[in-house]
């Protein structure tokens, strides 16, 4: 890094520094006004010392607003479109309320306040928290990029998670939900299985395709997500290296998939040129959950066919779709199915995210083996 002093026309002495190219445009810095070429080589120094330790760019000028402008256009690169669209929804939404502050005056009593307007704003305690995780991750890169010397958000408090107790299905209610749903919606009955069976994420179950079932090993073969991205449906990677596996079917979900596979043949046949074909991302999808006319179910339909179907069998529960991965779950954890076992077929990337989420099952599991261990001994 080059810099040098020099006398100014009225007697004083200033340094003029460069400090690379960006964009590429030539970057210096420069500081007059110093009363000796002592002060101003001292000055000098002690930026350049600054620098190394602190700064990478002068950030003097740069709002918050456009420095995460910057920070999602090179974060674009390293994550999914789906992501990259919540964050900047967030952005646009919530943390816009920071962006005409200046980047290097953020400190810990804004950020705080900040939280707490959005609660006076009814956001809720998830929505802050989320917030507050992509400010932490830009300002982290900030100080990795040296902008700043600190990441003033590690030294805010965000609000309380109220705990909510995971509501699942029992033995019966799946019954009577099987029967319902095969009498009055074959199509939907599809995709509830698959979920109670298998513990797939809806998307993941919405992107399933023939090629994906060996009939012959009896597995499910997860490799692609659909989702739903600025209105548009796209399918895609799945959530992240762990979601990539091989789930073993039931003999029932078998004979439930072969029987439906030959029920979408026969509509083929009756629908003909009708026959909807699922051109997504590029290529035409061969879809195992479908509507009779072959048009893939959307994804904000697997949770209005299931509530429907609770309101009709009176099932007073806050069940969601997503609530069938939490079902299997259960009724695995239950039957003493080993915790890695379930961690492997939910795609879960840890067992402690899987022991974490059904803590409560763990428990009542372990309640029961004293209760046999007080009985034999």
């Amino acid at each position: 890094m080059k810099g040098s002093v020099y006398k100014q026309s009225n007697g004083t002495w200033s340094y003029i520094i460069d400090i690379g190219y960006i964009d590429g445009k030539r970057k210096q810095k420069r500081k007059k006004g110093f009363r000796t070429q002592k002060d101003a080589n001292t000055a000098l120094t002690e930026f350049k010392k600054n620098y190394s330790e602190n700064y990478l760019v002068d950030s003097k000028g740069m709002t918050v607003g456009e420095y995460l402008d910057q920070w999602i256009t090179n974060h674009a690169t390293s994550v999914s479109r789906s992501t990259i669209v919540s964050y900047q929804s967030v952005i646009k939404y919530q943390l816009a309320m920071l962006s005409d502050n200046m980047l290097e005056d953020l400190n810990p009593f804004i950020i705080q306040s900040f939280y707490t307007i959005l609660l006076e704003k009814n956001y809720s305690p998830t929505s802050v928290n989320y917030a507050h995780r992509i400010l932490k991750m830009a300002l982290t890169q900030a100080v990795k990029w040296k902008l700043i010397p600190y990441n003033p958000t590690d030294a805010v408090e965000t609000p309380r998670i109220a705990h909510i107790e995971i509501e699942t299905l029992s033995i019966d209610e799946i019954d009577r939900l099987k029967k319902y749903l095969l009498d009055n919606n074959p199509d939907y009955y599809i995709p509830f299985m698959i979920g109670v069976t298998t513990g797939m994420r809806r998307g993941e179950i919405a992107a399933l395709e023939w090629s994906d079932i060996n009939f012959e090993n009896g597995r499910i073969s997860v490799s692609r997500a659909m989702k739903k991205i600025d209105k548009e449906i796209e399918i895609s990677a799945p959530k992240n290296k762990s979601s990539y596996r091989s789930i073993g079917m039931t003999n029932s979900l078998m004979n439930i998939l072969k029987k439906w596979k030959m029920t979408q043949m026969e509509n083929k046949i009756r629908y003909g040129q009708y026959y909807c074909e699922n051109l997504i991302s590029g290529k035409k999808r061969d879809l195992i959950c479908t509507w009779e006319n072959g048009k893939f179910i959307p994804l904000g339909y697997y949770a209005v066919g299931l509530k429907k179907a609770l309101i009709k069998l009176r099932i007073n529960k806050h069940v969601r779709f997503h609530d069938l991965r939490h079902t299997h779950a259960t009724l695995l954890l239950e039957q003493n199915v080993e915790a890695k076992i379930v961690q492997e077929r939910l795609g879960h990337s840890n067992i402690s995210t899987t022991m974490d989420i059904y803590s409560h099952v763990t428990r009542n599991t372990q309640n029961r083996a004293v209760e046999k261990l007080n009985e034999i001994l």
